[in-house]
């Protein structure tokens, strides 16, 4: 593991992926002519490194980056539009549980009441993500922890647990290997230094791979 200090940069898009984070993540884990897919990608920021990169990258949101509605955007809690093995990797940068107003639309990710919730829908995405990435492939989730008070709940270890799992009473099959992670030290408050005010200390940036034999089970 690595502590990565990424420089801050302020962001239109509530949230936004730094720039920064994306180029050394295309750069480290996919090469030029790979198709990726970015579900919830808010204001593109993986699409156009990976443009720049030589790289595909196919774009989902449910809103446009001036935040209006965007009609063809497509809900990344149900069954992805996507066919099995089509890309080379996903990377996940969804919202951060309860730590600001995305927007009003209840299907938001960021508007789960329940962190239980919010673990096992991320989860399911990422189930996903493994079907629709060839094997071998990348799944990269950037997420953040949740404190508030005395609370603190490690979310990354939550999601990591579940999706390292071959048999899960909750969630179903999935046995993603975890490759690498690390912590990007920039906080969801969008201020470039670590505060224990802040709900979100650190992101959590966990590259796990799918295995080259996927089993019938676990598509």
């Amino acid at each position: 593991m690595s502590i990565i200090r990424v420089p801050y940069q302020p962001k239109r898009y509530k949230g936004a992926l730094d720039k920064l984070v994306a180029y050394q993540l295309l750069d480290k884990y996919f090469k030029p002519g790979h198709r990726i897919l970015d579900p919830m990608a808010g204001s593109k920021t993986v699409e156009k490194e990976a443009e720049k990169m030589g790289m595909y990258c196919m774009s989902n949101d449910l809103l446009n980056e001036d935040g209006s509605p965007n009609p063809k955007g497509w809900d990344a809690r149900d069954h992805w539009p996507l066919k099995d093995n089509e890309v080379n990797g996903v990377i996940l940068h969804p919202p951060y549980y309860q730590a600001k107003k995305y927007s009003e639309d209840e299907r938001g990710i960021g508007n789960i009441e329940s962190v239980e919730e919010y673990v096992v829908t991320l989860t399911r995405m990422m189930k996903e993500a493994k079907r629709v990435t060839i094997p071998g492939g990348c799944v990269i989730l950037i997420i953040g922890d949740y404190r508030k008070s005395s609370i603190m709940r490690m979310i990354h270890a939550e999601i990591y647990m579940y999706v390292t799992q071959i048999h899960n009473s909750v969630i179903g099959d999935i046995g993603l290997e975890l490759e690498n992670y690390d912590l990007w030290e920039i906080s969801a408050t969008g201020t470039p230094f670590i505060s224990t005010k802040h709900m979100i200390m650190l992101n959590w940036c966990m590259t796990f791979r799918v295995p080259q034999a996927k089993l019938e089970a676990f598509l």
